[in-house]
């Protein structure tokens, strides 16, 4: 059988001043530091939905935590462990566990990445104007929602077809000016 649990759409911490709510992520200052709370909020084109995902926030911040540690890079991040955390967050510990990260206050760098994988959203604006995606010239003819994975392949017998663009030396050619291995853009974004 499943588990199953709540799923937490809010986190309202008693006795922790809340010093913001983000469209997933609800932060707690605790002073020195701050509490990240990953909440199983569901957002879709700058869109809060009303119903949550079971365990998404879970999923989150444990993803996030294994970044941390596996890039070995600077970051923020105390610890993930409810129990190594302040008394005042301890004792929220069975709302808390799995969806919380102690982070060191730091200031913002503004920027907002986006990856999909299809034309979609603030990338099909960007190339119904432009023809391109972050400056990467696409194939004209794209239609709304089409995938970064496929592009028009001309040559060969008959009309033109999708071909599934694959990484790893397979299918390689021509795809009208791209090369398939570099068929995929990176939306790059300030925010603020």
């Amino acid at each position: 059988m499943l588990k199953t649990e709540p799923v937490l759409v809010r986190s309202d911490i008693s006795g922790l001043k809340l010093a913001s709510r983000g469209k997933v992520r609800d932060m707690y200052d605790l002073g020195e530091s701050l509490l990240i709370v990953t909440t199983d909020r569901l957002s879709a084109f700058d869109v809060v939905m009303a119903n949550g995902i079971p365990f998404k926030g879970k999923v989150l911040n444990r993803l996030s935590e294994f970044w941390f540690k596996y890039l070995g890079v600077p970051h923020h991040m105390i610890t993930c462990d409810v129990d190594q955390m302040p008394a005042e967050v301890r004792k929220h510990r069975d709302v808390l566990r799995d969806r919380a990260m102690l982070v060191k206050k730091a200031r913002t760098f503004p920027v907002e990445c986006v990856a999909r994988g299809y034309l979609i959203g603030s990338g099909w604006k960007d190339y119904q104007s432009t023809g391109a995606v972050c400056g990467i010239a696409l194939p004209t003819g794209r239609e709304t929602g089409a995938s970064y994975l496929y592009a028009r392949h001309e040559g060969g017998h008959g009309p033109r077809r999708e071909h599934r663009l694959r990484s790893g030396g397979q299918s390689r050619g021509r795809f009208h000016g791209l090369e398939a291995p570099r068929a995929h853009a990176i939306d790059l974004r300030e925010g603020g």
